[in-house]
C-alpha cells in the first residue's frame, strides 16, 4: 500500500492540470483511478490487448516529437501510443505488456478512497480549476453511489487531447523507456544480427526480474551474469583486487561474446553458486533480442557486442531493504562488506554510468 501525502497530491494533480486545463471532474477521478489501480481497460487476453491496440495504431500518425509518457505520479506514467508508434513500439509487443503489466500491478484502494477525498477538499478551497472545483462534489456523489466504477474521459477532455495511451502502474512503469529503445534500436537490424542488451548495474537495482518481463514482452533470450561467477580455483588475492576480477570475464568472452550479435541459437555453461560447480547448459533460441543482465555485464574483458548499454541504479537504503528481504541478515553482511564494494570499484573504475545509453531508478 502506498501511503497517501496530500502534499504531494496536490503538486501533482496541479501539474496535471496546468498540462489538461480543459480537464473536468470525470478526467481527474480518472487520473486517480488509474494512479490507483493501473489501466482501467482490462482485456480477457493477449489476442484481445493487440485488437483493440492494432484499431489505435490504424487511426493514428506516429509523432516522434510527441512525449512517450505522462508521469501520473511515483511508480505510474501513462504511455503515449503516437509516441510509442514513432519509437517503433509494435501493438503485438505492448499488447504482452499491458498483460504483464495488469498481472504484476497491486489494486491500492485505500489510496484512492484518500484520493477521492483530497478532490472534494480541494474543490471545497477552490484549489482546481474552475469547472472543477464547482462540479467535483455533486460528480463524486453520483460517482460514489454507483460502486465508483472505471470511466471514460469527458467529451471536453477527449475533443481537446485525444487521448491515445495506455496506462502502466506497475513495475514496468519505469521500463518503457527502455522498452522504447529496444524496439527502436532492434527494429532496423539485418535479419541474421540481433540486438544484444546489456544491462548492468547495482545489485537489488531489479536488474533480473527487468530481464524476465522484457524478455516476455520482446519474445527475447536472456544471459545471466550469475551465471558467471567466479570458480574457486581463480579466487586468488590478485584476482579479486582487480576492478570487476569478481566474474568469470575468460569464460564469457568464449561461450557467450562471440555469439551475441548474430540470430543464432547457442548456449553456455552455467555456475552452480550454491555447489560451486559447473552446471547445466542453458539454451538461447535464435531470436532477435537477447539481454545480459547482472553486475560486471559492461567490463571490457567480456568483449560483448551491445547494441543498448544500460545501468540500473537504486538507493542505498533500497538496496538494503530488498537485500534484507530476499537473502536475509546474514547475507546483508556479505553483500554490505563484500560484493557491494567490489561492484563499486568496478562501476567507478571503469566509469561504468559514463558508457550507457540509458539509466534505470
Amino acid at each position: 500500500m502506498t501511503e497517501f501525502s496530500l502534499d504531494q497530491f496536490t503538486r501533482e494533480l496541479q501539474v496535471h492540470l496546468e498540462a489538461h486545463p480543459l480537464a473536468q471532474p470525470a478526467d481527474l477521478v480518472k487520473y486517480c483511478r488509474q494512479r490507483a489501480f493501473g489501466a482501467s481497460r482490462t482485456y480477457a487476453g493477449e489476442q484481445e490487448a493487440l485488437q483493440a491496440l492494432a484499431g489505435e495504431y490504424a487511426a493514428l500518425t506516429p509523432d516522434d516529437a510527441a512525449p512517450l509518457l505522462e508521469p501520473l505520479g511515483p511508480g505510474a506514467a501513462r504511455l503515449n501510443l503516437a509516441g510509442a508508434a514513432a519509437s517503433g513500439l509494435t501493438p503485438a509487443q505492448l499488447a504482452r505488456a499491458c498483460i504483464l503489466d495488469s498481472s504484476l500491478t497491486p489494486r491500492d484502494e485505500a489510496w484512492f478512497r484518500r484520493a477521492l477525498e483530497a478532490l472534494e477538499q480541494l474543490a471545497a478551497r477552490d484549489a482546481l480549476s474552475p469547472v472543477c472545483s464547482r462540479g467535483m462534489k455533486s460528480f463524486l456523489t453520483l460517482y460514489r453511489d454507483k460502486g465508483c466504477p472505471p470511466l471514460r474521459h469527458s467529451d471536453a477532455y477527449r475533443a481537446a487531447y485525444q487521448p491515445h495511451y495506455r496506462v502502466f502502474s506497475g513495475p514496468l512503469a519505469r521500463l518503457l523507456p527502455l522498452m522504447a529503445a529496444v524496439s527502436q534500436r532492434s527494429a532496423g537490424l539485418a535479419d541474421n544480427r540481433r540486438l544484444a542488451v546489456a544491462m548492468d548495474g547495482c545489485a537489488a537495482a531489479g536488474k533480473t526480474e527487468a530481464a524476465d518481463w522484457l524478455s516476455q514482452v520482446f519474445c527475447a533470450g536472456v544471459v545471466h551474469m550469475d551465471d558467471f561467477f567466479l570458480p574457486p580455483h581463480l579466487r586468488t588475492a590478485g584476482r579479486r583486487g582487480q576492478p570487476g576480477g569478481n566474474v568469470h570475464y575468460e569464460r564469457f568472452s568464449i561461450q557467450v561474446a562471440p555469439r551475441l550479435p548474430w540470430r543464432e541459437p547457442f548456449s553456455y555453461q552455467r555456475f552452480d553458486c550454491t555447489r560451486l560447480t559447473m552446471n547445466e547448459w542453458r539454451q538461447v533460441p535464435a531470436v532477435p533480442v537477447v539481454f545480459v543482465e547482472g553486475a560486471y555485464a559492461l567490463h571490457p574483458a567480456c568483449r560483448g557486442e551491445y547494441g543498448l548499454k544500460v545501468f540500473f541504479d537504486v538507493s542505498p537504503q533500497l538496496q538494503q531493504q530488498r537485500i534484507m528481504q530476499r537473502n536475509g541478515p546474514d547475507q546483508w553482511v556479505r553483500f554490505r562488506e563484500e560484493w557491494i564494494p567490489m561492484e563499486r570499484l568496478y562501476q567507478e573504475h571503469f566509469q561504468i554510468r559514463r558508457h550507457v545509453d540509458l539509466i534505470v531508478e
